[in-house]
């Protein structure tokens, strides 16, 4: 499940994620703030849209250079993230990506990652993040409460992939 927490990145930097996400061996933080020297004089930048990442295995191993971002400039933020079907999907309030890797590390370093659109029109649209309820996540939209099975259906059409359980 994911929460809340801050990891150091290097001396004098904190970040302090809005969602963590443990998976195959990586910390994922979304939704981060970037915190230098802690004291009066630092400096705090928000990345709304930025997910930073870990060494495998090593948790507290955050740089400055292992992040990824997604859609930039589109003004909505992310509102959360999962794993469904061996995949992270990273929750927007009108989309949803797919973080899909073997080896996540930055491509002049061997990383491997793609960032695949899932999902245009609909999202979390909440602070809180969708809850993983086994083969569906659970979420605010637009259109209500909804639980969404990750679009792996192959249905026509995506909308039949989400099911409404109670409209806004």
């Amino acid at each position: 499940t994911p929460f809340t927490g801050s990891v150091s990145v290097t001396s004098g930097t904190n970040i302090y994620a809005k969602y963590l996400l443990y998976d195959r061996g990586y910390m994922l933080a979304a939704n981060v703030r970037d915190v230098k020297d802690m004291g009066l004089n630092g400096s705090t930048t928000y990345y709304d849209d930025r997910l930073y990442y870990s060494l495998i295995f090593q948790p507290s191993s955050f740089t400055a250079n292992r992040f990824l971002n997604f859609q930039v400039g589109d003004a909505e933020y992310i509102s959360g993230i999962t794993k469904k079907f061996g995949r992270d999907e990273i929750y927007k309030q009108s989309s949803i990506q797919e973080l899909s890797f073997t080896q996540l590390d930055p491509v002049a370093e061997g990383g491997d990652q793609q960032i695949t659109p899932i999902v245009k029109g609909f999202g979390n649209i909440s602070d809180s993040p969708p809850q993983d309820i086994g083969d569906f996540d659970a979420m605010f939209s637009r259109d209500g409460i909804i639980l969404w099975d990750g679009g792996r259906k192959q249905r026509i059409n995506l909308e039949a992939e989400k099911l409404i359980i109670s409209k806004a």
